[in-house]
C-alpha cells in the first residue's frame, strides 16, 4: 500500500513507505481482538448459543464495537500529536463513536423498562452521530478547496441526499403511508439514511478531491464502514417503520461490521513525528470527476422508467423515455466536459511546473488571493491551507529591499487600471531567495478595480546567468579586473563626476617592461600568474573608490578619484616601486603614463586614455621603468586621430634621414628614415606626439605603408636607406607587395634595410620569422632595433635572419663612465661578429663615446654627434602655402 505511489514524488513515496513500515510493525493485538469479536458476534447471531435473553445479549454485545472503535480512534489522535488538524479529526471520530455507545446504553435502559418507542430519546442522541463523524471526516488533511469547489461539494451533497430521500419515501414510506404510526416516526426513519448519504458524500468528496497519502488508507476504510452503516440504517429504518425490529436482530451485525471498519481505520494511523509533517503538506493535485450527482440522477430517472413500464406507451412513457435520453446525453456531455476540464487543468499545471510559471488571482473587493500549485511552489509552499490569503500576507514574503518598489507599482496600477510587469525577490520559508518575474492585468467593473490576475515566473537561474554573462562581458577573465570596454565606461562616469563637482583626479596607465621574457622563458602559465599577481598588487595599493582595469595584454589602467597632483604622483610612484621591489626571476618593471585632471572642464574617456598613453610612450622613449606626466591638454589629445587621418589623406608627412657612419672607414653606407608630421600651418610635429595615438587607434599600418612607399622610392633614386616598421605591420602583405613591385621596377634590394624592434618580434615570433624570411628572399637586409633591451635578445638571433644588431642607446649614452654598459656592448659585439652580423650603436652624443665604440669593434654609429636628421622629401603644398604666406607678410 505504501510503495511507489502514482503521482507522489520519490522522496515522499519513500517516506510513506517508512511510515507504512511503522504501521505494519505496530502490535496487531487490537485488530486481532476486533476480528475475534466480530467472529464471536457473528457466530452468536447464527447459533444464539448464549443461554440468556437474546435482546439483552444483543444490546450488550453491540456496545463493545463502538466502544472499541472510539478507544482506537482516541489512540490514533494521541499518535497524531505532531499534526494538530489530524489529531482533531480523530477526536471528532472518537466523539461520534462515544455517541453510539451512549445511544446503546440509553436504548438498553429503555428496553429493560419496556419504555422504548420509535423515535425515542436514544434516537435523538444517535442522530448526532452523523454530524460529528461528518465534521471529523472533513477535518482530515486534504488539498484546499476554493470557494467554487466548496459550493460544488455542497450542491453534490444536497443533490444526492435529496435524491436518496425521495427514493426512500417513494419506495418505503409511500406504499405504507396509511400504516405509519406518526409523522415523527416517518421523519426519524428518513433521517437515518439521509445522514448516511451525506456522510458517504463527504467521505467520497475528500477522497476524490485530494485526500493526502498519509490518511488515504484510513479514509478508505472509513468509507467502507460508512457504506455498511448506511445499508444497516436502511434495513433498520424499514424494520422499525414496519414494527419488526428487535434488539439482537441480524441487522445489528451490519453495525458491528461498520464499527469494526472504523476501528481498523484508526489502527492504520501510525505515530507521526516532526519529520513526517511533510506527508501532510503534499496533495496529489488534480481535480477528480465527481460522479455522485450523476449516479443519483440516473437512479432517479431509471426508477421513474421502471415505475411507468406497465403504463401505456403514449404519452407518459414516451415523455419519460425522451426526458431520460436527453438527461443521459446531458450527463454524458457533462462528464466529458469535466474530464476535458480536468485534463486541461492537469496539462496547465504540468506546463506551469515545466516553465516554472504560477498563476494567481486577487479578489480586490474581498482581499482574497487564489493561487495555483506551481505559484505556491515558487514561494516554497506546498500546503494550500497555509498559503497567504490576503495581499498583505502575500507581500510579507517579498525581499525587504524590493517591498517598497513592488508596493508602489501595485498602487500605481490599481489607481490607473493598467497592466504591470516587474521583477522582485522573495524569501522562501527555508531562507532561499528566488527572483520572480510578475505580470498582471487589472479588471475594472463599474468604474472600480474588482480583480487582478496574472502570473509569476521563476527567473532566478536566468538572472544568475545574466549576472554571470554580464560579469564575463565586463571583466578580464584572468585578473578579474574591468576589461578595456567596461573600464572606459566607468572612466567616463568618473570624469563626468569630477567635472560636475570640480574635483581633481588622475589617470595612470601602466605597461610592463620586458614581460614577454616571462612567457618565453617560463611559459605562458608563469606569465598569467605574473599578470594576476600584478593586478592584485595594483589593486592593493589604491583605495576602494579607485578604478582598476586591464586594458589589454600587459597594460593596466588606474583611475584615481578626487586626488590632487602631489597625491596622484605619490600613489603612482608607490605602485611602480612596489612592483619593482617584488622578487621575480627575471625581474619585472613597469613604465607609467600619468594624466593629471583638475576637473575644470569636461573630459571624455578617449581623450584621457590617449593623453595618458602619449605620456607612457614618452616614458618608454626615455628608458622605461619610470613615470611620465602628460604635459599637454588632455581635451585636445583625441583630435590627434583626425589630424593623423587628415595628414595621411593630404600627404602631410615628411621623411628625415639620419646617417649611420662606418666607424672604421668613415663613409655613410645607409641613412635611417625618420618620420615627422606637418601641421596644418606647416610646423613639424615629432613622432612622440602622434605615434602613440596612431598605435592605439590602429593607424600604424597606414603610416608604415606610406613610409615604405616613400622609402622605396628614395632607394630607387640610388640612396641606401633603413626603413622602420612597427609591430602592427610585421606580416602585412601589402609591405611585401610594395617591395616586390619596387624590385621589379629596378630597385636594388641591397640598398634597403628594414628595422623591426625586439618588442615587435616578441608579439609573434613565427610571424616575424616568416616576414623576415620574405624580405631576405627579395634581397633586402634586416636589422634588430633596440637590441639588448629585452632579456631574451640573444634568443631572437637564433630565430630571425637579421644582418644587423642596433645596440640600444640605454647602453651607449653612459658607457664611457659605466662598466656594466661597456660589458654589455662588448658582449653584444662579440656575439654578433661570431655569428657574421654587424653592429650599429644608437644615441652617440660625444667623441669619447665614439672612441670607446671603435675600441670595442662596433661597426657603425648613429646619433646627434655623428649626424642630425635632415629633411629629404619635398615640401608639401601646406608648407609651400605657408612659406608663400610668410613671404607676403615680409614684403
Amino acid at each position: 500500500m505504501f510503495g511507489r505511489l502514482q503521482g507522489v514524488p520519490e522522496p515522499v513515496s519513500r517516506k510513506l513507505a517508512e511510515l507504512g513500515g511503522r504501521i505494519v510493525k505496530r502490535p496487531c493485538s487490537e485488530r486481532l481482538a476486533v476480528v475475534v469479536f466480530v467472529a464471536f458476534y457473528a457466530s452468536w447471531q447464527v447459533l444464539h448459543w448464549i443461554p440468556l435473553r437474546q435482546e439483552l445479549v444483543g444490546d450488550l454485545l453491540w456496545l463493545v464495537m463502538p466502544a472499541a472503535a472510539g478507544w482506537m480512534a482516541w489512540g490514533a489522535s494521541a499518535r497524531a500529536t505532531a499534526a494538530p488538524r489530524l489529531r482533531s479529526a480523530w477526536r471528532w471520530v472518537a466523539l461520534a463513536m462515544l455517541v453510539e455507545v451512549v445511544t446503546g446504553v440509553v436504548e438498553l435502559v429503555e428496553d429493560e423498562r419496556g419504555a422504548h418507542v420509535f423515535p425515542s430519546f436514544a434516537d435523538a442522541i444517535s442522530l448526532s452521530f452523523y454530524p460529528l463523524l461528518f465534521i471529523g471526516v472533513l477535518r482530515f488533511p486534504s488539498t484546499r478547496r476554493s470557494g467554487r469547489e466548496a459550493l460544488e461539494l455542497a450542491l453534490e451533497c444536497a443533490t444526492v441526499a435529496f435524491g436518496v430521500g425521495a427514493l426512500f419515501v417513494y419506495f418505503i414510506i409511500g406504499p405504507d403511508a396509511d400504516t405509519l404510526r406518526s409523522s415523527l416516526a416517518t421523519v426519524g426513519s428518513i433521517a437515518y439514511p439521509i445522514g448516511d448519504v451525506i456522510l458517504l458524500v463527504g467521505l467520497s468528496s475528500v477522497l476524490l478531491r485530494g485526500a493526502l497519502p498519509a490518511v488515504r488508507p484510513s479514509l478508505r476504510l472509513m468509507a467502507v464502514g460508512a457504506s455498511v452503516f448506511a445499508f444497516s440504517d436502511f434495513v433498520y429504518g424499514y424494520a422499525v417503520l414496519h414494527g419488526s425490529y428487535t434488539s439482537g436482530d441480524p441487522v445489528d451485525l451490519g453495525y458491528v461490521l461498520a464499527f469494526a471498519c472504523f476501528a481498523f481505520a484508526a489502527s492504520m494511523q501510525g505515530k507521526l513525528e516532526s519529520g513526517d509533517m511533510s506527508l501532510l503538506e503534499r496533495g496529489t493535485g488534480g481535480l477528480k470527476v465527481s460522479w455522485l450527482p450523476y449516479v443519483a440522477v440516473a437512479v432517479g430517472v431509471g426508477t421513474v422508467m421502471v415505475k411507468d413500464s406497465d403504463e401505456s406507451f403514449f404519452p407518459e412513457l414516451i415523455i419519460t423515455v425522451s426526458m431520460a435520453v436527453i438527461l443521459f446525453m446531458t450527463i454524458a456531455r457533462q462528464l466529458l466536459s469535466q474530464v476535458s476540464l480536468r485534463n486541461s487543468r492537469e496539462h496547465l499545471a504540468h506546463a506551469q511546473e515545466i516553465a516554472q510559471i504560477g498563476s494567481w488571482k486577487w479578489d480586490v473587493l474581498h482581499d482574497r488571493i487564489e493561487r495555483s500549485e506551481e505559484d505556491l511552489r515558487l514561494y516554497g509552499m506546498s500546503d494550500t491551507a497555509t498559503a497567504p490569503g490576503t495581499l498583505a500576507q502575500s507581500l510579507d514574503a517579498i525581499h525587504p529591499e524590493d517591498r517598497e518598489r513592488v508596493d508602489s507599482i501595485l498602487q500605481a496600477s490599481l489607481c490607473e487600471g493598467r497592466s504591470f510587469e516587474y521583477e522582485m525577490r522573495v524569501v522562501r520559508r527555508d531562507g532561499d531567495v528566488r527572483t520572480l518575474l510578475v505580470r498582471g492585468e487589472v479588471e475594472i467593473h463599474g468604474g472600480r478595480v474588482t480583480k487582478v490576475h496574472g502570473t509569476r515566473q521563476d527567473i532566478t537561474e536566468r538572472k544568475r546567468m545574466e549576472v554571470q554573462l554580464q560579469y564575463q562581458a565586463d571583466h578580464d577573465p584572468l585578473t578579474g579586473l574591468y576589461n578595456r570596454r567596461r573600464f572606459g565606461e566607468e572612466l567616463d562616469k568618473a570624469l563626468y563626476h569630477s567635472a560636475r563637482y570640480g574635483h581633481p583626479s588622475a589617470l595612470l596607465i601602466l605597461d610592463l617592461d620586458h614581460f614577454k621574457l616571462i612567457n618565453d622563458t617560463r611559459g605562458h602559465r608563469a606569465g598569467d600568474e605574473a599578470l594576476t599577481t600584478l593586478a592584485h598588487t595594483i589593486s592593493s595599493r589604491v583605495r576602494t573608490s579607485d578604478l582598476v582595469g586591464r586594458l589589454g595584454g600587459d597594460e593596466f589602467g588606474v583611475m584615481l578619484h578626487e586626488v590632487g597632483p602631489d597625491e596622484a604622483l605619490t600613489i603612482a610612484e608607490d605602485i611602480r616601486v612596489t612592483i619593482a621591489a617584488r622578487q621575480t626571476d627575471p625581474p619585472v618593471r613597469v613604465t607609467g603614463g600619468l594624466l593629471l585632471y583638475d576637473g575644470s572642464s569636461e573630459l571624455i574617456a578617449d581623450d584621457a586614455l590617449i593623453a595618458a598613453d602619449i605620456a607612457l610612450y614618452e616614458a618608454k622613449e626615455n628608458g622605461k621603468d619610470r613615470l611620465q606626466v602628460y604635459r599637454g591638454s588632455a581635451s585636445a589629445a583625441v583630435t590627434w586621430v583626425d589630424r593623423i587621418r587628415g595628414a595621411l589623406t593630404d600627404g602631410r608627412f615628411a621623411l628625415f634621414a639620419q646617417p649611420m657612419v662606418d666607424l672604421h672607414g668613415g663613409e655613410v653606407p645607409y641613412d635611417e628614415l625618420l618620420i615627422r608630421m606637418i601641421s596644418e600651418t606647416g610646423e613639424l610635429i615629432s613622432p612622440g606626439e602622434f605615434l602613440p595615438v596612431a598605435e592605439r587607434f590602429g593607424l600604424m599600418n597606414e603610416i608604415d605603408r606610406w613610409v615604405t612607399r616613400e622609402g622605396l622610392h628614395i632607394a630607387q633614386l640610388g640612396n641606401r636607406v633603413s626603413i622602420n616598421l612597427s609591430a602592427h605591420s610585421i606580416g602585412d602583405p601589402r609591405i611585401i607587395d610594395s617591395l616586390r613591385e619596387a624590385v621589379i621596377a629596378g630597385l636594388a634590394p641591397k640598398h634597403v634595410i628594414f628595422e623591426i624592434t625586439e618588442s615587435a618580434a616578441m608579439r609573434n615570433m613565427d610571424e616575424a620569422r616568416t616576414f623576415a624570411q620574405a624580405l631576405i628572399e627579395l634581397g633586402c637586409e634586416l636589422a634588430l632595433d633596440d637590441f639588448g633591451t629585452g632579456f631574451g635578445s640573444f634568443v631572437y638571433l637564433k630565430h630571425l635572419p637579421a644582418q644587423y644588431l642596433k645596440i640600444d642607446m640605454e647602453f651607449v649614452r653612459e658607457m664611457v663612465f659605466n662598466e656594466t654598459d661597456r660589458q654589455v656592448v662588448d658582449s653584444i659585439t662579440k656575439v654578433a661578429h661570431s655569428l657574421g652580423k654587424h653592429t650599429i650603436a644608437e644615441g652617440v652624443e660625444d667623441q669619447a663615446t665614439l672612441d670607446v665604440l671603435r675600441e670595442y669593434g662596433v661597426d657603425r654609429a648613429q646619433g646627434f654627434f655623428v649626424g642630425r636628421p635632415v629633411r629629404i622629401s619635398p615640401l608639401t603644398r601646406f608648407e609651400q602655402a605657408a612659406r608663400r604666406s610668410l613671404a607676403k607678410m615680409e614684403e
